[in-house]
């Protein structure tokens, strides 16, 4: 409980001190990565890191390639891809919804480019961090762990 608080809390205050304009995404993936089991989490992160890169990767080029299409068909476009892509790879799924971040948060201020790379940015810091707040909890309760089992030396005399 503590863990995920922290990580939702420092992936948003990371995400605003870098001035990234959306966020929640950070906060949300630091949330999203953290499973029960270490080792989920680190599959998470993993899948998060690959599947958000290689979604804004489509997203973007799809964007480029369709801009006649117009955003409903780019947006289909790059979701069936990237469906093709995560078929069978459960874990890079978290492409698909990156295309519409992509695809649906660009403004005309900000060249594809710089959305798609924002929210990567604003998506893979969540996951760092919400990944990395797991690892510090796994090791401060090995350590506590340790420190329990260990004999006393309060009693060593006796």
């Amino acid at each position: 409980m503590l863990r995920c608080a922290l990580a939702a809390a420092l992936a948003n205050l990371a995400a605003e001190l870098l001035g990234l304009s959306h966020s929640v995404w950070a906060s949300m993936s630091a949330l999203i990565v953290s499973h029960e089991k270490l080792s989920s989490t680190r599959a998470g992160v993993t899948g998060r890191i690959a599947g958000t890169v290689i979604g804004a990767l489509v997203a973007l080029a799809v964007h480029r390639l369709g801009a006649p299409l117009g955003i409903n068909l780019q947006l289909a476009l790059a979701v069936a891809v990237c469906a093709l892509i995560a078929s069978g790879r459960p874990t890079l799924r978290v492409c698909l919804w990156t295309c519409p971040l992509v695809l649906l948060t660009a403004s005309p201020e900000e060249s594809p480019e710089f959305t798609a790379m924002s929210r990567a940015v604003e998506v893979l810091l969540g996951a760092v961090i919400g990944g990395a707040m797991h690892y510090v909890e796994a090791a401060l309760l090995r350590r506590l762990e340790a420190e329990s089992c260990s004999p006393s030396d309060t009693h060593a005399g006796d």
